[in-house]
């Protein structure tokens, strides 16, 4: 330390580290001469190394850190090193607290120089554009309008216009700093690191603007709710005279233009990601209404008038307490065509279960469920076509149409198929024709094949709805993908053989219905008493997991309603919605 004393020297570290403590370890007081302690022996020392010990601030101890002071919080690395004082606890409820100062701005007036910004694009689509597909699930529901707005957040929104002679919408921004408290708040609520993407993605969320005399944002209003976001965002001004491009530099213009680009890039993504995330929402919300029907015409759930009739109970071991509704007999129809022309049908199978047959009988608490009590009233029957006896798939599937396990094989013609459903789906009992709940596994593809014989299956008056133990089996699993119907009988331990024979797979699907419906009764039954339970638990500051899923179900459509719903009437949305693409 010949070079400097000590003030210097203390000086040049604070210069150096960007401090304003007092680094007791370097105190003039407590140094002793260096010369008492150095040997007389000349040391050589690297010269890189020698840097690094005077310029790596984490060799320094600061006297707030030191041990003997007592303190035993655990600070981040930012603030061990650049504060005197404990880092206070990151919880919602301190979050919460957090106002922001007014700007200081009247409606128009240009933003600050420097002020970096996040376009309103940009906030509405981070879950879908910059977290990963487990966690965009949980964080998507913080992103819309509502809740981008809830515990009285507020959003200074600011806007900015396209050049002169541009044919495009001014576009919104608000302040970074404002978006990366909304992050902060929802990591404290799902325990998780949403953070503002680092690398090239980082600029679009650090935008400043100005460069080269081009425009500035300019300041819209404070956005509290919803309301007033729309009507702010409705009444853009527009552009004033000193907006002029006429001083700008070309660079500047450059700049102003890549922001813009980078402000609105990625838009197709994220309407697209909800346009999706919308059709898959409103098609968990139809699986589970299509599941509480079916619970309703087997007996084990009741319309819903209003208010919960009691406590939902479901003992397998008895019979259900309601009886079925509607009276139905479930028809279940499966089709096996040639594997290299599906135009060629050789099986076609079909599998029934009158439901007034059920009443008074328990359904059994045996695995599969149903089939101590439920599988024996179930019956099928196995139509090989005359014209086709021929086809025995065996390259992309196994075919077993030797193997029917349910009774004898029939050989028909298939001008012959039609008329035999429709006499059993016309068929009459008292002069009336029964009420018919229609059942497969994965529904186009059969009624496609009625459909090209010139049956309008779906257009006869006492079919009453239609059930696919694929979208079934989707909603009780909570599973994005479909499964075949092998891996829905596995899932339900059935037992199973010689499957890709249309009377057996007939025989399956009727059971795995029966079964969905009862496992799909047992998990909301289950469900409702966890509910009341946990209304009694005290409230905490983060999301318990419980209540997160129980809300991301909600979001995603998994929930139905709970036991304050019934699965409504029967929409017929096969009519609707896929009739016209057979």
């Amino acid at each position: 330390m010949s070079d400097y004393d000590s003030d210097e020297f203390l000086e040049r570290l604070r210069q150096l580290t960007g401090q304003t403590e007092v680094w007791e370890g370097f105190s003039t007081e407590d140094t002793e001469d260096p010369q008492d302690e150095v040997d007389t022996e000349e040391k050589d020392y690297d010269s890189d190394v020698s840097q690094d010990l005077i310029l790596n601030t984490r060799h320094l101890t600061m006297a707030t850190n030191k041990p003997n002071q007592g303190r035993n919080y655990k600070m981040n690395k930012a603030r061990a090193f650049a504060a005197d004082s404990p880092e206070t606890p990151r919880t919602v409820e301190n979050l919460m607290k957090i106002k922001w100062n007014e700007t200081g701005l009247e409606r128009g007036e240009m933003s600050h120089p420097g002020q970096s910004f996040v376009p309103w694009k940009l906030v509405k689509g981070y879950p879908y554009m910059y977290v990963g597909k487990r966690n965009s699930e949980r964080t998507a529901p913080f992103f819309s309008l509502a809740a981008l707005h809830e515990g009285g957040r507020v959003w200074d929104l600011f806007y900015t216009h396209y050049p002169p002679g541009t044919d495009k919408r001014p576009l919104i921004f608000v302040p970074t700093y404002q978006f990366q408290h909304l992050l902060d708040v929802i990591n404290a609520k799902l325990d998780i690191k949403l953070t503002i993407p680092p690398g090239k993605n980082e600029l679009r969320f650090n935008m400043i603007f100005g460069a080269g005399d081009t425009p500035r944002p300019r300041f819209l209003g404070r956005s509290s709710d919803t309301e007033a976001w729309t009507s702010m965002t409705r009444a853009i001004p527009e552009p004033l005279q000193d907006d002029t491009w006429e001083k700008a530099t070309q660079a500047g213009k450059d700049e102003y233009m890549n922001l813009l680009y980078l402000a609105t890039s990625g838009k197709s993504k994220e309407k697209n990601s909800e346009r999706n995330r919308e059709k898959r929402i409103n098609n968990h919300k139809a699986w589970g209404q299509s599941l509480k029907r079916a619970q309703r015409y087997l007996g084990l759930r009741e319309q819903y008038r209003g208010a919960a009739t009691g406590p939902a109970t479901l003992d397998l071991a008895c019979p259900p307490a309601c009886a079925p509704e509607d009276s139905v007999l479930f028809v279940s129809i499966d089709v096996e065509a040639y594997e290299f022309n599906q135009a060629q049908v050789s099986e076609v199978g079909i599998s029934t279960l009158d439901a007034t047959t059920l009443a008074g009988v328990a359904p059994g608490a045996g695995l599969p469920l149903g089939s101590e009590g439920w599988y024996p009233s179930i019956h099928a029957r196995h139509l090989r076509i005359k014209e086709n006896l021929w086809v025995h798939n065996k390259t992309h599937v196994k075919g077993c149409p030797l193997n029917f396990l349910f009774g004898e094989s029939e050989v028909v013609s298939q001008d012959d198929v039609v008329p035999l459903i429709q006499a059993l789906i016309q068929r009459t009992v008292d002069g009336k024709k029964r009420n018919i709940v229609l059942v497969f596994h994965d529904a186009a593809a059969d009624i496609k094949f009625l459909q090209g014989e010139g049956y309008d299956i779906l257009g006869e008056e006492n079919v009453i709805d239609v059930l696919d133990t694929k979208e079934m089996d989707q909603y009780v699993t909570r599973s994005h993908n479909p499964h075949s119907l092998e891996s829905v009988l596995r899932s339900l331990n059935m037992s199973y053989q010689y499957l890709h024979n249309a009377g057996n797979d007939a025989m399956y699907t009727m059971r795995a219905m029966v079964s969905l419906a009862l496992k799909g009764r047992q998990i909301s039954v289950a469900r409702s008493k966890k509910e009341k339970k946990a209304a009694t638990t005290p409230a905490s500051e983060h999301v318990p997991y419980a209540e997160f899923k129980k809300q991301e179900e909600e979001d995603e459509g998994w929930s139905s309603g709970g036991e304050d719903s019934d699965g409504g009437l029967a929409p017929h949305r096969y009519l609707k919605q896929t009739r016209p693409s057979w």
